[in-house]
Parts: C-alpha cells; structure tokens; sequence
C-alpha cells in the first residue's frame, strides 16, 4: 500500500512500497541509504548525517602524550583534495598520482594564470582507492589511465578533485579529460567513458563531481570550449542525451531532485542557474545572478533549491520549484536573495532550517534562516581558524567547520554563535569530511584519518563486516495502536502535520464501518495523540498519503469499500477537510498515487474487485474528472504498484490480482495511457500484495508478489518490462503484503511481509543474494499491510502492521 511517491532505498524510481523517512529528512533525488555517506555532500546532499554521535574532541598529541580519539591514520598516496564517500565497511577515494616518468606535454590550449602550476612534464597515474573502514586498511588500488596533464592546475589543487559516488554496488569517478569511470566493489573497471579534453580559466583544472540518480549518471562540462551537460547510463556508460550549454567554466556538481514527482537536474552557474528534465534534458527553468568561478553545490530542501556563489561578488539565492518554468529573474520564484559573505569555494549546509555558509574562503560564518532568509548571526569570525576550503559538515547538533591548516571549531548549532571545541590536526585539509555513525573521515592532503571515540568494527580486505548488524538482533514489538475491533485494512506514513517526524494514518473498516485515525509522533517516536482522520465512519481499505493539491503538505484519499472514495485536503497541520471524489462507488481495495502523465500532478490509481481499475488524473487545480480505466472488468484486482519498469522515463503499473486471474505489467505510453500490457507470474497466482525495487542489486526493477497457497515470489526485470527470471521466497504462504527495505544497513533490500493466520516474516538478503527468514509478531494474527519508516529518528527503520483482528503493532530493530 503506497503512502506517498516514495523510494524504498533502492537505486530506481518505483511506487507502491510504505517506508518512509521524515519529511525534513527525505532524500531528495538522492537514492542512497542514509546510514551511508554516498555523495561528497552526504545522503541528503546538504552536508549534514542524519543519525550518529561522532566526537567533538580530538587530537593528535596531548599534553599526557597519546592522541585523543584518533581511531586510525594512514598515509594516501597522491595530494588529497577530493573528498571521501563511505559505504559499508568501505572508504572510497580519488587520487592522481605523479611519477618520476616523462610523458609528452600536451597542447596549450588557454592562458595559464600565476597561480596555475606549469604544465606537468611527467605522467600521471589517475586511481581509485578503497580503505577499509576499520583499520584504514587498502582494500584495492586500482590505476584507471596515466597521463601526461595538459594544464597544471591552480597551485593548490591536485589533478583529481573530482569526489566519486556510489549507489553500493557500484562507484563512479570522473577524472575529466582523462575519462569517467565505473568500478564494481572488487575495484574492477565495467565500463569507462572519454567525454573531450577541458580547457579551464587559467588553467586552474577540472573539478566538478558527477551526480547519480536512479539509473542515471550526471556530468557537468563547463569550461572555457563548448560546454554541456550530459546524462549517461550508469549500467553501461552509453550517452542518453546531451544539453549543449553557454557556459564558462564552472565548478559546481550537479544535484536532482523531484518536483511533483518528477526528476530536475539543477546546476548553479555563471550565465545562468539551470533546472533540466532529467527524463529530456530540456530545460525547464533558468535564473542568472551568481558570480564568476561558480563552485557551491545547489541544495535541495522541502521544495527550495538553495544557490551561491562569492568570487568577486556575493549572491544567495532561495528558489521555489513549484511550477517553475522560464526566466525566473523578477519572479515569485525567488523567495529571497541574500548578498553579503557568501562563500567561494566552500559550500553551504543546510541543517533543520538554517543554512550556514562562509564569506570568501575566510573563517567569518554566517547562519541564516532558510526559509525567510532572516539573519541570525553574520560575519562571525572563527578565532583560530584561517582559509577554509572544505564544505561545513553537520551531525547531532553540532557543526563542523575546516581549515586548510587542519584546524576543526565544532559549533552548536542553535540561533547564536557558540563555540563548543577547537581541534587540530597534523595534516593539512581541503576536503570535506563525510560522517557515518560514530565516526568523522577526514582526508588531510597527505593522510586519512578515522575520528572516533571507537572506530567501526574491521571486516578485513574485501569483506563486509555484518557486528551489531546480525547475530542477537531482530524485530521486537514496542507498543500497539488502536484497539482490536477497529478492522485495520492498511497503514500509511508520512509527516502530516509538518513538523520533521513521521506520523501514521490508520485505515478501518473493511467491509464494516470504521472510524479512520491519525497517530501523531510526539517526535521522539511515540504516538501520543490521535485524532479522528474524518468525522464520519467508513468502510475504508486504504487511505495513502500525497501533496495532491501542490501545496507542501501531504493529502490522502479514502478507498471505501462499496461507499464514495474522496480526496482529503491538509491545512499543514495534520487537519483534513473533504475535497473531491474519486471514481465512482466500487469494490475499492487499495489506492495508488503518482504522476502517471508526466504533468508534475499526482494522479489516484483505484483498484477494484470484480471491475476494472480505474485512474483519476489530477488537473493541478484539485479536481480528477479525467479518469481512464485499465484491465477487464472480470478483473480482481487487489493491489497495483507503479515504477519505470522498461527504463523509459514515465511510470508503468503492475497488478497483483486474486482468484488466480493472470498478473500484468501495463507499460505506461508516456501519456499516461495503459493499452499496452505483458503478463507475469504462472498464470494462476493468487496475489494479494505487489511492490517494486531493484533486488539483485542490476539496476532494474524487480517485482515482489504476496500471495495465498502458494510460495511469495520475486520476478527479476530485465530493464525492459519482461519479467523471465523468478524466484520464491519459502514456501506455501498465507501473505497479504510485502515491503522492501535495507533494514539492517547493510546496503542490500530485505523484505517485510505480513501473514494471515501466522507470524509476520523478515527476509534479510544475504550476500549471495539468498535470503534468511525470521518471523515476528504474533503466531495466530490477521495482518493485512504494513509500513516500514525511521519514526524514532534513530537511523533504523521501525515496522507498523496493520491487523483485521487485533491490536495493530509497533516493532522496532533490537536484541532478541
């Protein structure tokens, strides 16, 4: 049952499974798990963790002699200045390499400033290198290309300043003119990819970072020739299209983030800030005003894309994406503009509403409320620290800000300035520092460091390490909602009241008239208070969770068995008044939501038993008097999820139907019509449940299928809509529901499914892709659906099961 168009931590696009993380800290077109630091600017690519308790004191030598929460520091060949992703027990990290050899000087191709290096006469080996977390170990070091350089690069640059990123299975680096590249987790090159040779200003070297989304590969080309913007495959390296740009150089990374369901690819440069259809490359919007040696990286939050620059001038903008088309010069767009000690070359951070940034490359920090603009403190000079050339980083109320001579301040974060500590290292820094858990990394221009009170447990070269993850923990049950009579049908998660937590909505009823509730988080993971979702009772099966009308709060819409389905409209306070209604009075079973036409609206997907289904197209002005029906009549379908199944940009829709009737995938025309259909499964299934996410770790999206009296299945995608290859899950079910999710971290999908008539069952992926099954919850219930959501805000998601004969469940990850 879907909640909202939602990403189950998985690399692609699909609808149809319930977790959820909190509104304020969603990932927005960033697709990696949030227990990992996948991107140089973190999971939510606002340079901030979600969870972990990382130091705020270190040092390398005290007064009593040893070091202070230095867990490890070894040596990195080639000068550091890119910055580390981490993923697993695994470091990931660019380097070039100069050798004693000479090679041949390329051409002079622009003028070289004072401050660039001579062109290098020697050649350099351009490598990847894995660490191992625990001990900093080389897990592999893996040389991609040499080369002789053709510009020197500014004098405190190196020749990979390019950060990689990671999706878990796979790393991808750009170096450049010397190629982009993708390397598995052994270090073994798939597929590599020579875009053209970069002529920078002043020779001052290439850095922007690629960006990954769902399948795609983003690469930003701005230099001093043709510039452009090009999206690739990131299973194969093919060219999906490229977006010619009038653009001078330009070093800031591309980010994607959704709009009404819809993928945008934002950059921040010189001529103009562009928006661009991820799906086309078109461009949807533009906006000018940011400086020249346009560096920050955008950032992305509830809707506003954030955008700076501060050579040789000052600029801060906060855009609104909603419906933004065109110039957005002078426009409502523009929320506001902020001119004053914007940063160069650092980037901002973005942490629980206040945007923090510094003036130039100076230590002088500046605190601003992000969705006024209100200053909250300004100019405020950081005694002891002097250039700044990493990006602030922020974790468990603090912020952490570094210097190029190694010098760390930590600073509350908080409307004043305080300064908590003042740390220093031996090294020389440039990076920006990723946090995971417990522990900072932090790449000096010649070490990598560990800091931690403790560092993470040591898996060895090449291994996973699995401690805390397994042995001894699984699902114990921490509370209950409802009562037992209530008839619960489904669960639905998400913040409904706007205020950063995730809240549930409980559907009651059946066939029996029930009074739907909301459960609010008290925000530190109890539901405290409830309320009564509507006045009225209903025979409701479903109530999923949407911004339907465009307004940054989150709708539902009522599924009622035999009686109106209607839409509900929020005021952002967790209160909902009756809007329209949706189809006709049907044998509603469940509701589906998402944009189906590519129009930025979200549509409503009725499944009804015994008639066909039924879609409501919504108008962007609140109202879905287009509707379009799909499958027969005789059709008893019970459940629909919706993905990019055949990797053409525009959601498909897959049916699990009961009664044995045969299972289809319908392939979306990209208008949202559904006349095209392939059918999966045995011909004969009875499914309840249906969800969609990339299993096997391929890039393709894969279906997962509940079902009765017969073994739960998983059918594989070949990224074109045919669905060959399968796999059971156990045996002869009584599965009502399942969900994807990596509920243990280990950057692999598990799968949650609720039983009738049995215990629920977790099945955690293994390495090789197997699966281990532990059950949980009562031996006897009557589950219907369940969520899986990060409710207690501790890093880990939590399960709640919705029952059609008792107490509905709250389970969180804990000791047995």
């Amino acid at each position: 049952m879907l909640t909202f168009a939602a990403r189950c931590l998985a690399p692609l696009l699909f609808v149809g499974a319930a977790i959820a993380l909190p509104q304020s800290e969603r990932p927005t077109g960033s697709t990696e798990d949030t227990r990992h630091w996948s991107s140089w600017r973190g999971p939510l690519g606002t340079g901030c963790a979600v969870s972990g308790s990382p130091p705020t004191q270190w040092a390398e030598k005290t007064e009593q002699g040893p070091a202070k929460n230095i867990a490890w520091k070894v040596k990195v060949p080639g000068l550091g200045i890119s910055s580390p992703i981490v993923w697993q027990d695994r470091i990931y990290l660019t380097t070039a390499i100069a050798t004693d050899r000479p090679g041949k000087v390329g051409d002079v191709l622009t003028e070289r400033d004072r401050r660039a290096e001579p062109r290098p006469t020697v050649i350099y080996e351009f490598a990847m290198i894995a660490l191992n977390r625990g001990d900093g170990s080389v897990i592999w070091q893996k040389k991609l290309v040499e080369a002789v350089p053709h510009e020197g690069g500014h004098r405190t640059n190196s020749q990979a300043s390019s950060s990689p990123v990671t999706d878990g299975e796979h790393i991808y680096a750009s170096f450049g003119s010397r190629g982009i590249y993708c390397l598995d987790r052994s270090g073994q090159v798939v597929w590599s990819k020579r875009l053209g040779v970069m002529r920078t200003r002043r020779q001052y070297g290439e850095a922007s970072s690629p960006a990954l989304y769902g399948d795609r590969l983003i690469v930003n080309w701005d230099h001093e020739g043709d510039s452009f913007l090009v999206t690739l495959d990131k299973r194969t390296g093919d060219e999906l299209w490229r977006q010619p740009r009038e653009e001078v150089t330009s070093w800031s990374t591309p980010i994607v983030v959704e709009v009404r369901g819809r993928p945008q690819v934002i950059v921040n440069a010189t001529t103009a800030s562009r928006g661009y259809d991820l799906k086309s490359g078109k461009v949807i919007w533009s906006l000018s005003g940011m400086t020249v040696n346009c560096i920050p990286i955008p950032i992305h939050v509830d809707g506003v894309a954030y955008l700076m620059s501060g050579y040789r001038g000052q600029m801060l903008q906060a855009v609104r994406l909603e419906d933004a088309k065109g110039d957005l010069g002078d426009s409502r767009h523009v929320l506001w503009t902020h001119q004053r000690n914007t940063s160069y070359v650092p980037s901002a951070a973005l942490y629980d509403g206040r945007l923090y940034f510094l003036r130039g490359n100076n230590a002088v920090l500046s605190c601003l409320d992000a969705k006024t603009g209100e200053v909250l403190y300004e100019g405020q000079r950081l005694n002891g620290l002097r250039r700044v050339y990493a990006s602030p980083v922020c974790a468990d109320g603090h912020i952490y800000v570094t210097s190029r001579d190694g010098v760390t301040m930590v600073i509350d974060h908080g409307p004043t300035f305080k300064q908590l500590a003042v740390n220093q290292l031996d090294d020389a820094v440039d990076a920006s520092m990723a946090i995971v858990g417990d522990q900072i990394y932090l790449r000096g221009r010649q070490h990598m460091y560990c800091i931690a009170e403790r560092p993470a447990p040591t898996a060895g070269p090449g291994k996973e390490s699995h401690q805390v993850r397994d042995g001894g923990m699984s699902y114990q049950p921490i509370g209950s909602l409802g009562t037992a009579e209530e008839r619960t049908a489904s669960i639905s998660i998400g913040d409904v009241d706007s205020d950063g937590d995730l809240d549930l909505v409980v559907a009651n009823g059946r066939h029996w008239a029930g009074q739907n509730k909301i459960f609010l988080n008290d925000g530190e993971g109890a539901f405290r208070e409830q309320r009564k979702l509507t006045p009225e009772r209903s025979t409701t099966y479903a109530a999923p969770l949407a911004d339907l009308d465009g307004d940054g709060d989150l709708d539902a819409v009522v599924g009622n068995d035999r009686a109106p389905s209607y839409v509900l409209l929020n005021d952002g306070k967790g209160r909902f008044t009756r809007g329209p209604q949706v189809g006709k009075i049907s044998n509603t079973r469940s509701v589906t939501l998402a944009d189906l036409d590519g129009d930025h609206g979200i549509d409503v997907i009725l499944t009804n038993r015994r008639e066909a289904n039924l879609i409501c197209f919504n108008d962007g002005k609140g109202g879905f008097g287009r509707q379009r029906t799909f499958g027969a009549k005789t059709d008893s379908t019970i459940n629909v999820a919706a993905g990019d199944v055949d990797g053409d940009g525009d959601l498909d829709l897959v049916v699990a139907n009961r009664n044995g009737q045969q299972n289809h995938v319908y392939l979306n025309d990209g208008e949202g019509g559904f006349a095209k259909s392939v059918p999966y499964g045995t011909g004969s299934d009875a499914t309840r449940g249906v969800a969609l996410a990339d299993i096997d770790g391929d890039g393709h999206i894969d279906i997962l299928n509940a079902n009765i009296g017969q073994p739960n299945a998983v059918y594989f995608g070949n990224g074109s809509g045919q669905f060959d290859r399968s796999r059971e899950l156990g045996g002869d079910s009584q599965s009502y529901a399942l969900v994807p999710a990596d509920v243990n971290g280990d950057g692999r999908i598990d799968i949650v499914v609720a039983n009738v008539r049995g215990p629920n069952a977790l099945y955690v992926q293994r390495g090789d892709r197997t699966f281990r099954k532990t059950p949980f919850g009562a031996s006897n219930g009557m589950t219907y659906g369940l969520v899986v959501g990060d409710w207690t805000g501790d890093g880990r998601p939590e399960i709640a099961t919705a029952n059609s004969d008792g107490l509905n469940h709250l389970y969180q990850w804990g000791h047995r």
